[in-house]
């Protein structure tokens, strides 16, 4: 039997990033079989290297010993501690009507698209790149044969966006705007200028914002990123965000999109994406132990996510270090999150793209990063690297790229 659902997802490909990471993975698999160490940093799991906030476990402890293991998850408790968050954290007041619940941030962004999104209806999406967005949330929108527009950010401008094309590029199929702030993966924080003109360039055309704000929290140098409700007037913005990333729990799947919609226009998009996340089979809304910690969570000190911030300084601070000191890449020091976004300078001479060097970098020393490509046109011949290793495992993944770009002579 044919569905809409078959045909929709039939016409789907898989992903050369998948194809490739599948492979590259597969290839460490191999090395660890015969005794090499393999090292892939491809990932975005702060608990993987140690970093996990184990205060708040206790409140995922005390639900099981309370018994909170019915259908009745507390969900009204978490609303209110996420309205209480954001205004106290970002400066913006929520409703409680405002918020859906989502199975993390992939969860948000997947109720975003289904809601907004008319199926062979030309849609577009203006997304500021490099981000994320490219990657695994593009799968969504190609499945309503919608069409990505990539708006670039100026890496001599410390990947700042340029609000020049965003206005070249809206038109009336556009049906939001998406924006990463701070970026994954370049680290950017979006100066409030900058923010202010994507606003204003929105509320001209009529076009919603769709605001990621995941690493919102993860800032350095006491730089701050507002969030885009916050500043955005009467022009409609959908922010996404969850625990995964300053709360460290990425396990716990709890994220949420925010509404902030003073003339009301997302009405309709508001009721859309919460029937779907009513919906059977979406499970945040009845996983009644994490909705329990997760509420004592928000309402908690944010001391554990504060103290990560802290720790991940200085190792911001050692790989921008022994990036500096090396030939062949270069850098801009990231501002923010967890991620580093280093350029390749032998693109386009000794190896053809950031797959090809990724690739080499692979087989030589058993070390792979995320290919900048993946992130849009404006990340190609660069690597997403992450600094949440401790510094000795950093030592040894720089130590292994310095020794493969000296081998090269770059």
């Amino acid at each position: 039997m044919v569905t809409t659902a078959s045909r929709r997802y039939s016409e789907l490909t898989t992903p050369s990033w998948e194809i490739w990471e599948r492979n590259e993975l597969a290839r460490q698999e191999d090395m660890r079989k015969v005794g090499k160490q393999p090292i892939a940093l491809t990932g975005s799991d702060p608990p993987k290297y140690g970093h996990t906030n184990q205060e708040i476990s206790k409140y995922l402890i005390e639900a099981a010993e309370r018994g909170v293991h019915s259908y009745q998850a507390p969900v009204s408790d978490l609303l209110d501690a996420i309205c209480n968050w954001e205004k106290r954290y970002r400066n913006v007041d929520y409703a409680t009507d405002d918020i859906i619940l989502a199975d993390g941030v992939a969860g948000a962004l997947f109720f975003v698209q289904y809601s907004m999104l008319d199926d062979y209806a030309g849609d577009e999406v203006c997304i500021v790149e490099p981000a994320h967005y490219f990657w695994t949330p593009l799968q969504v929108l190609e499945s309503f044969h919608a069409k990505a527009i990539p708006i670039p950010c100026h890496e001599d401008e410390g990947w700042q966006p340029d609000p020049d094309v965003l206005r070249k590029r809206i038109n009336r199929r556009t049906k939001y705007i998406v924006v990463d702030n701070p970026s994954n993966p370049t680290g950017a924080v979006c100066s409030e200028r900058k923010l202010k003109d994507i606003i204003d360039i929105a509320g001209e055309n009529d076009v919603t914002i769709v605001s990621d704000e995941m690493y919102g929290m993860i800032t350095y140098d006491g730089l701050k990123a507002r969030s885009m409700a916050d500043i955005a007037g009467d022009v409609p913005v959908i922010v996404v965000n969850g625990m995964s990333k300053f709360f460290m729990r990425t396990g716990w799947r709890v994220g949420y999109v925010a509404f902030h919609d003073p003339s009301g226009k997302l009405s309709e998009v508001k009721r859309t994406a919460r029937m779907i996340a009513g919906l059977y089979g979406h499970p945040i809304l009845r996983c009644s132990p994490i909705i329990y910690a997760a509420a004592k969570s928000y309402a908690a000190s944010m001391e554990g996510g504060f103290n990560f911030v802290k720790a991940l300084h200085p190792l911001r601070d050692y790989a921008m270090k022994r990036l500096n000191e090396m030939d062949g890449v270069t850098c801009v020091k990231p501002q923010a999150t967890f991620y580093i976004f280093p350029r390749i300078v032998g693109i386009g001479t000794i190896w053809k793209t950031d797959e090809e060097f990724m690739t080499e970098l692979n087989k030589e020393e058993s070390l792979i990063f995320c290919p900048g490509s993946w992130y849009g046109p404006s990340g190609s011949g660069h690597f997403r690297g992450m600094v949440v290793p401790s510094i000795d495992l950093q030592k040894e993944v720089w130590d292994r790229l310095e020794r493969f770009l000296k081998r090269h002579a770059v």
